[in-house]
C-alpha cells in the first residue's frame, strides 16, 4: 500500500473515531438526557403565574366576623436594588458598551475606574424612584429609608450566618474525609460559601398595606421604562423607570371588633361608683390574645413559652414543609391532573405546593391565627400559558377555611369593659382599703387580672378576658410603647394572657374541689364533722391558723361561733381553714397531687391561643418534693401549688356536671370527650350546698362586703337567678425591682423599702391575689348553666374586688340573652 493510501486510511480512521465520539455525545444528549433538555427548552415557552388565595375568616359562636381579609397592596423592591448591586451592574454594562472596542485591553483597575464614574448616574436614578414612591404613597422618605435599611440588615445578617454554616460544614466534611486543607481548597470553600441566597435575588416588602390608589399607580409605573443618557454612549440606555419594583396583592387582615364601645348601667355599680346613668367604656384589642394577628414576618422562627419553658418554634414555612413532606405525591397528582395537559408541559415544577409561603405572605402570629394557620391558609391559583400557541389552563385559588370560635364577642367586650380601669371596679379604691392593707398598690392604681366564662353543658369558653389587653394598632404603630415601658415590663405585661398563661395560687376557691376529691379517694367522711380549733397544731398557735382566729376583728374559732364541730357544708360556707388543712393533711403528699391532677392541674390545655400553663404541683413544679406540711397548706390552696383562672372555671363546671369533666375549648367542633371523675355524688351535693350557702347565707364569706359604711350583698337584685360561689384571697409572690436595672427605670423610687432586703432592692408589688368563682343558672331550673372565674392580681380581698366584677359579668350574661 502506498504512503498516500496509508495516510488516507489514517485520516479516515481519525474522522471515524471523531464522528463516533460526536455521535455518542449526540446519542447521550438525545437518548439519556433528551427529556430533560426538551423540558428545559420548552420551559422557555411556558409562562407560569400565581394568584393569591384569601385567608379563611375567624367567626364567633354567633357568626360575627372577627377576622377577615380585604384586598390591599404591599410595595416590594428587589434586594439587588436595595443593596446597591443593581446600580453597580448597570454601570458595569454601560461602561462596557461605552468602551466596547478597548474594553478587552483595559486592566481591572482601568475598568473599575470607568465603572465608578457611571455608578452615581444609576444611584441617582434609584433615588428618584424612592422619591416618586414616597410621593405616590404619602410615606416620608426617611421612613422608606429606614425600611430598606432594615431589610438589608436582616438579609445581610442571614447571609453571614449561612456563610459561616456553609464553610464550617465543608470544612468538617473535608476533615472527616481525611483531606488536606490547603490554601487553594480554603479559597474554594469560601467562594462556595459566598454564593448568593435566594433572599439576595428576591423582592422584599418595604411598605406594607398601602392605599389602593397608590397600589394601582405604582403597578402601572413598575411596567414603564425610561431612556437614561450615559456619557460615552451614542444612544440612551433603556432602564426600568422604577428599578426592581413589584406591587404584591398581599391582602390585609382586618378585625372588625378590634375596638368597641360598651355602655355599662351605673345604677348597678357598688357604693361610690353608683350613679343614675349609663357609662360608655371603649375597649381596645377585644379578644386579641385569643384571636392573634397576622404579619409577613411570621415565616421566621419564633419562641413560645409553655409552662414557663421557652422553646424555639419553627416558622410557618418550615412547619408547612414538614407537614407536606409525606403528602407531596398528592400535590404532584393534583397538579398533573388539573393543570398540565395529558402529554405534560415541559419545564413546570414536578411538585407544586399551592399553599407555599412567599416573603410577602401574611401568616398567623399568636392565638387562633397561628394555631389554625393550616386551616385558615388557602391555596394559590395557577395559570399556565404556552407562549407559542397562547393556550392557557388555570386552577382557581381556593380560599382558606373559616374557623368558628366558642366565644361570644359581645360578651367578651362587655366583660373587658367591666374590668377596664375607666369603670372603677378594677382600680384601687379607698373603700377597698388598699392603701392601709397594701402600700404597694396606692389608691388610683389600675388592677390587672382575668375572667373566664364557661358554658357548663358543653365546656365552650364564652369569654376569656385578660387585662390589660393590647391592640393590633398599637403593636403596629408604636410597639416600643408596649414592650419598653418599665411598668409594663414589671407589672402590667399586656402581652400576657393571664387567663391561661400565668399560674396563681388558688387560695380558698379550691376547697370545694378538694372536698370532693378527698371523698373519692376515701380520705374524708362527709358525715363526720371537724373541729375548728383556730390552729392546726395544738402546740403551734402561730402556724396553720384559721383566718377567723388570726383576724384581730374576731380572734375566735368557727366551732365557737357555731357551737359545734363543722360539717363540710358549713366549712365551705365560712371557708374554715382548719377543716381544709385537715383535708390536705389526710390526703398527704401523694393524695393531694392526685386530687389536683384529676381536675386538670398539670395537663395541657391545647386551646391554640398561645402561651399556656398547665399549673404547678410541688416545689419548682416537682410533685415529688411535696412534704406533709405542704399537703396541709395545699388543702387551702396555698403552698407549692398554682393554677390559672381557666382551671378555676373548669373545676367548678366539673362540679356542676356532677363530676364529669369536659376540657374547655375555644374552637367549635374541638370539644374533648367528657370524662367522668367518678366522684362521690353525695360529696358533690355537699360541695354545691356549701357554695350555695357561701354566697346566699349572711354568714357566708361570699355573701356581702361593707363598702363606705354600706352593706353590699353581691348577688342581690338578680331576679330569677341562682348563684353558687366562693371567694378566695391567695398570698402572692412579691415583685422586686433593683436600682441598677435599666429595664425598670424609674420604678425603684416608687417601690417600698423592706429592711430584710438589700438596699439596692425594693418591693414594687406584694400582697394577695383576689379570687371569686361562681356558678350561675336560672332559679326555676335549679342547676348551674355557667361557670365564672375572676382573678385580680395584688387586689386583696376576693369579696371587695372580684365580687362586684363577678356580679357585673352575670348581668352581662343576662344582657346578651344567656340568662
Amino acid at each position: 500500500m502506498s504512503m498516500f493510501h496509508r495516510r488516507l486510511l489514517l485520516i479516515g480512521a481519525g474522522m471515524a473515531v471523531g464522528l463516533g465520539v460526536l455521535g455518542g455525545q449526540v446519542w447521550r444528549l438525545a437518548a439519556v438526557h433528551g427529556e430533560d433538555h426538551r423540558r428545559a427548552a420548552e420551559s422557555k415557552l411556558v409562562d407560569l403565574s400565581w394568584s393569591r388565595a384569601p385567608r379563611g375568616r375567624i367567626l364567633d359562636r354567633k357568626g360575627r366576623v372577627l377576622a377577615q381579609d380585604r384586598p390591599s397592596y404591599s410595595v416590594c423592591v428587589d434586594y439587588r436594588v436595595l443593596s446597591g448591586q443593581w446600580a453597580l451592574r448597570q454601570a458595569a454594562e454601560a461602561a462596557r458598551q461605552a468602551d466596547r472596542a478597548a474594553w478587552r485591553t483595559l486592566d481591572a483597575r482601568q475598568r473599575q475606574e470607568r465603572i465608578d464614574v457611571l455608578v452615581p448616574i444609576f444611584q441617582a436614578h434609584v433615588e428618584q424612584m424612592w422619591d416618586r414612591m414616597a410621593s405616590e404613597t404619602g410615606v416620608a422618605p426617611d421612613v422608606l429609608a429606614r425600611s430598606r435599611e432594615a431589610v438589608v440588615a436582616r438579609v445581610s445578617k442571614l447571609a453571614a450566618s449561612i456563610f459561616d454554616r456553609r464553610v464550617s460544614r465543608d470544612l468538617d466534611d473535608r476533615l472527616s474525609a481525611g483531606l488536606e486543607i490547603t490554601e487553594e481548597s480554603e479559597e474554594r470553600m469560601v467562594a462556595a460559601g459566598r454564593r448568593d441566597l435566594a433572599e439576595q435575588r428576591s423582592p422584599h416588602v418595604v411598605l406594607d398595606t398601602i392605599a389602593d390608589a397608590a397600589g394601582f399607580e405604582l403597578t402601572r409605573l413598575s411596567r414603564e421604562t425610561v431612556d437614561l443618557p450615559i456619557p460615552g454612549l451614542a444612544k440612551p440606555m433603556r432602564v426600568p423607570l422604577m428599578p426592581g419594583l413589584t406591587v404584591a396583592d398581599t391582602g390585609s387582615r382586618e378585625y372588625p371588633y378590634e375596638s368597641m364601645t360598651v355602655d355599662v348601667d351605673a345604677t348597678t355599680l357598688p357604693g361610690p361608683l353608683k350613679a343614675d346613668r349609663r357609662v360608655p367604656i371603649t375597649v381596645e384589642g377585644v379578644a386579641y390574645h385569643v384571636i392573634g394577628r397576622t404579619s409577613p414576618g411570621a415565616n421566621a422562627d419564633t419562641e413560645v413559652v409553655v409552662d414557663g419553658k421557652r422553646t424555639r418554634t419553627p416558622g410557618h414555612r418550615e412547619r408547612r414543609a414538614a407537614w407536606l413532606s409525606p403528602l407531596r405525591p398528592t400535590f404532584e397528582r393534583e397538579f398533573a391532573e388539573r393543570v398540565m395537559t395529558p402529554q405534560g408541559w415541559g419545564g413546570l415544577p414536578a411538585r407544586v405546593d399551592r399553599g407555599r409561603y412567599e416573603d410577602t405572605d401574611a401568616a398567623g402570629i399568636g392565638g387562633i391565627e397561628e394555631s389554625h394557620e393550616r386551616t385558615l391558609r388557602g391555596l394559590r391559583g395557577i395559570e399556565v400559558e404556552r407562549l407559542e400557541t397562547g393556550e392557557t389552563q388555570a386552577l382557581d385559588p381556593v380560599a382558606g377555611e373559616d374557623v368558628r370560635l366558642t366565644l361570644d364577642v359581645m360578651l367578651q367586650a362587655r366583660v373587658q369593659a367591666i374590668m377596664a380601669p375607666e369603670l372603677g371596679l378594677a382600680v384601687a379604691q379607698p373603700w377597698q382599703r388598699h392603701a392601709s392593707e397594701n402600700p404597694t398598690v396606692p389608691d388610683g392604681s389600675p388592677l390587672y387580672g382575668a375572667a373566664v366564662v364557661i358554658e357548663v353543658d358543653t365546656g365552650d369558653v364564652l369569654a376569656m378576658v385578660t387585662t390589660p389587653s393590647v391592640s393590633r394598632r398599637a403593636l403596629r404603630e408604636n410597639p416600643s410603647a408596649i414592650f419598653d415601658d418599665p411598668m409594663n415590663r414589671a407589672v402590667a405585661t399586656p402581652w400576657l394572657d393571664r387567663a391561661v398563661g400565668r399560674p396563681y395560687p388558688p387560695g380558698s376557691i379550691v376547697k370545694a374541689v378538694l372536698l370532693t376529691a378527698a371523698a373519692k379517694l376515701g380520705k374524708t367522711n362527709i358525715d363526720a364533722p371537724i373541729e375548728c380549733t383556730g390552729h392546726l397544731y395544738p402546740d403551734k398557735p402561730d402556724m396553720f391558723r384559721c383566718w377567723i382566729y388570726k383576724d384581730e376583728r374576731f380572734r375566735t374559732t368557727h366551732t365557737a361561733q357555731f357551737g359545734h364541730a363543722l360539717s363540710a357544708r358549713e366549712a365551705l360556707m365560712v371557708s374554715c381553714n382548719i377543716y381544709f388543712f385537715t383535708i390536705g393533711q389526710r390526703l398527704g403528699p401523694e393524695g393531694i397531687v392526685q386530687a389536683y391532677s384529676m381536675f386538670g392541674v398539670g395537663q395541657p390545655w391545647r386551646l391554640g391561643v398561645g402561651d399556656e400553663v398547665s399549673g404547678i404541683l410541688g416545689p419548682r413544679g416537682n410533685p415529688a418534693g411535696i412534704g406533709a406540711g405542704d399537703a396541709a397548706q395545699m388543702g387551702i390552696g396555698q403552698g407549692p401549688v398554682a393554677w390559672t383562672p381557666l382551671h378555676a372555671a373548669d373545676a367548678y363546671a366539673t362540679l356542676a356536671r356532677g363530676g364529669v369533666r369536659i376540657r374547655p375549648h375555644v374552637v367549635l367542633g374541638e370539644a374533648a370527650e367528657p370524662v367522668s371523675l367518678d366522684l362521690d355524688l353525695r360529696a358533690v351535693h355537699e360541695a354545691l350546698a356549701g357554695l350555695d350557702d357561701a354566697v346566699n347565707q349572711e354568714r357566708g364569706t361570699g355573701h356581702h362586703v361593707d363598702i363606705a359604711g354600706e352593706r353590699l350583698v353581691h348577688f342581690a337584685n338578680l331576679t330569677g337567678l341562682k348563684v353558687w360561689g366562693k371567694t378566695g384571697t391567695a398570698a402572692a409572690p412579691r415583685v422586686l425591682v433593683r436600682r441598677d436595672d435599666p429595664t425598670t427605670k424609674g420604678l425603684f423610687e416608687r417601690a417600698i423599702v423592706d429592711p430584710t432586703l438589700p438596699e439596692s432592692v425594693r418591693v414594687l408589688r406584694q400582697g394577695d391575689h383576689s379570687w371569686f368563682v361562681v356558678l350561675v343558672g336560672e332559679a326555676a331550673e335549679g342547676r348551674p348553666r355557667y361557670a365564672i372565674a375572676v382573678m385580680m392580681e395584688y387586689a386583696g380581698s376576693g369579696g371587695r374586688v372580684s365580687g362586684p366584677i363577678v356580679a357585673q359579668i352575670i348581668r352581662a350574661l343576662k344582657a346578651e340573652g344567656y340568662l
